[in-house]
């Protein structure tokens, strides 16, 4: 979901004073347009040609459509009790995207049919996902019957990443109260690198509710605005989906990315303010994300991420998900702004951000009438790490609890070491 452009990104870092960015797809009439063509063609008129493999492509963009717009009748309905009865016939990229559709639309639906799946997947992934399709249907009552089929169709569920942390989930659910997790004051005042700034990305449980970034320079100090208050900004690292963090197209997995500098996206739904460039482990060799020359160190170990955190955090499993989500082919998670229309979420508690796919997304305004950039919450963080020269270094992605409420500063200030 990114594309990288240095020649680009120097330009914009180079001239200050250039005029707000624009987007004519923001304007009103556009996104009306959008709107209407989304829905009648992307959509419906999509679901409504024969599936076949010839047209799967179709059916998977009106897949994707649907979790972008939040949008469902009878015809989307009709369309995937038919895909889930050709199941056997369809590819597999077909049966994660029919799964990551419903897992996203249908909470409480076609759970037999996710039944039928534990029984016959072939690969973890899609175990996972109807697994998840199931566990939540009964509100993770019966995680052990999960628990035995994954034992029994996969022996080796240990090793392979997706299952592993699914299996810790299962067990999680079993355990009243939970297990605590280790102190946040360690991880926020921990080196991760000593001289590397970081980027904190604090989140809650759910996704829903905005988390909050600070940026932290390579003295180990916050920045601060006007000398005074501590920088943030809002930021949401919810996906449409709202997968967890090691599947495909899931929420953004709690662990430690290296950022690797500023690009410029020619997504449209991302727009055209800078973005920060994030690297997973397994994504990039260990010399590109510990940031260091030696072109033969290419060999991952967890040994090797490990000695990222304190001590008080190296057996707390959430911490190492995007560990192992890089082991299990997630890629291109940054941190960007959004030309979404907001009003596909109004109501939400996220209103007026947009989920993504997994990346980390700040608020950006467009002007309904030219389409230029009215505000940014993206442009803030880019211009808090141009400030300390942050380049490359890091970026800290930690829940801090299940409170159902944004993060705030005044929370998060207690819980940061004086810089004074």
């Amino acid at each position: 979901m990114r594309t990288l452009s240095l020649l680009t990104a120097a330009a914009c870092l180079l001239l200050s004073c250039t005029p707000a960015p624009r987007v004519p797809q923001a304007t009103l009439a556009e996104r009306t347009g959008f709107k209407a063509k989304l829905v009648n063609s992307t959509i419906e008129g999509a679901l409504s040609q024969p599936l076949a493999r010839e047209t799967e492509g179709k059916w998977q963009g009106a897949f994707w459509a649907m979790g972008l717009a939040r949008y469902k009748s009878e015809n989307t309905t009709a369309a995937i009790q038919k895909a889930f009865a050709q199941w056997s016939a369809l590819s597999p990229a077909f049966q994660r995207a029919l799964l990551e559709v419903v897992y996203t639309l249908y909470p409480g639906e076609f759970v037999t049919e996710a039944e039928g799946v534990l029984r016959s997947a072939k690969s973890e992934k899609l175990f996972a996902m109807a697994a998840l399709q199931v566990l939540r249907a009964t509100e993770w009552k019966t995680p052990g019957s999960i628990s035995e089929q994954m034992e029994a169709r996969f022996p080796n569920h240990a090793s392979h990443p997706i299952l592993r942390l699914l299996n810790y989930e299962l067990k999680q659910a079993s355990l009243d109260p939970p297990p605590r997790r280790p102190p946040i004051g360690d991880l926020l005042s921990a080196p991760i690198e000593p001289g590397k700034p970081v980027i904190f990305s604090l989140q809650r449980k759910n996704r829903h509710f905005s988390g909050l970034a600070l940026v932290r320079d390579g003295n180990g100090q916050f920045v601060k605005l006007n000398g005074s208050t501590c920088f943030s900004i809002p930021q949401l690292a919810l996906a449409a989906s709202d997968l967890p963090g090691y599947l495909s197209n899931g929420n953004t997995p709690q662990g430690i990315f290296s950022v690797q500098g500023f690009g410029q996206s020619k997504n449209v739904f991302i727009g055209p303010t800078l973005n920060v460039q994030m690297r997973l482990p397994f994504e990039a060799k260990p010399f590109e994300y510990f940031h260091t020359a030696d072109s033969s160190d290419s060999a991952w170990t967890r040994e090797r991420y490990e000695q990222l955190l304190p001590s008080s955090w190296k057996n707390y499993l959430p911490i190492y998900t995007v560990f192992y989500a890089g082991e299990a082919g997630r890629c291109e998670i940054i941190a960007h702004g959004t030309t979404i229309d907001p009003e596909f979420y109004a109501g939400e508690p996220y209103f007026p951000n947009a989920p993504s796919l997994g990346c980390l997304s700040a608020v950006e305004s467009w002007s309904l009438q030219d389409g230029r950039r009215v505000s940014s919450e993206q442009q803030k963080l880019v211009d808090a790490m141009r400030k300390i020269g942050f380049e490359k270094g890091y970026l800290v992605v930690v829940e801090l609890n299940d409170e159902e409420r944004p993060v705030t500063l005044e929370e998060v200030l207690p819980l940061i070491i004086p810089s004074d």
